[in-house]
């Protein structure tokens, strides 16, 4: 028998263990400028989960594209996510996840889309909630000048721009 904690033995597939324990995921409002949305996935350190983009008045690939990357804090670096995949939520309970923002010339109103989660026991996460904005408002989320690879930095109009940060154009 296995248990979670123990190491596989070559030649053995591993086993996914039912794993009910809650997931959350942040709201955000993202501007129409900014090259990503990024939600924070909060769950127990090592937790498998399943990520997913949902639709509402948004649509993909005229207002987002459905190619997610999430953080990898291991190799620091952000990894394509293959739909169905198992991740890992790091070590410090909070995954970074981005969604790719596609900016156009028309004035839309909000639009909206949704981040789900699944534990391996099927149960989905609360919150997720995207919210695309085309008024000068949001959010954008920017690399930091001191890990340019790392996880992304997020700036509103009223913030002050952070040294070596390239001003953003809030649409």
């Amino acid at each position: 028998p296995l248990t979670p904690t123990d190491p596989v033995p070559p030649g053995v597939t591993p086993p996914v263990f039912d794993d009910d324990r809650a997931l959350t995921i942040d709201n955000i409002t993202v501007n129409e400028g900014s090259d990503y949305g990024v939600f924070e996935v909060s769950g127990a350190p090592g937790q498998k989960i399943t990520l997913e983009l949902v639709p509402g008045s948004a649509t993909e690939g005229d207002d987002y594209t459905p190619n997610l990357e999430y953080f990898d804090e291991t190799t620091n670096k952000w990894e394509s996510y293959t739909p169905g995949e198992l991740i890992d939520v790091p070590a410090d309970g909070t995954l970074q996840v981005r969604v790719p923002i596609v900016q156009d010339a028309i004035q839309e109103p909000d639009e909206t889309f949704k981040l789900v989660a699944k534990n391996t026991g099927g149960q989905e996460s609360t919150g997720g909630n995207g919210t695309i904005v085309d008024d000068g408002n949001g959010t954008v989320w920017v690399p930091d000048p001191s890990n340019p690879t790392g996880p992304l930095v997020p700036l509103t109009p009223t913030d002050p721009v952070p040294p070596g940060v390239t001003p953003p154009v809030f649409d």
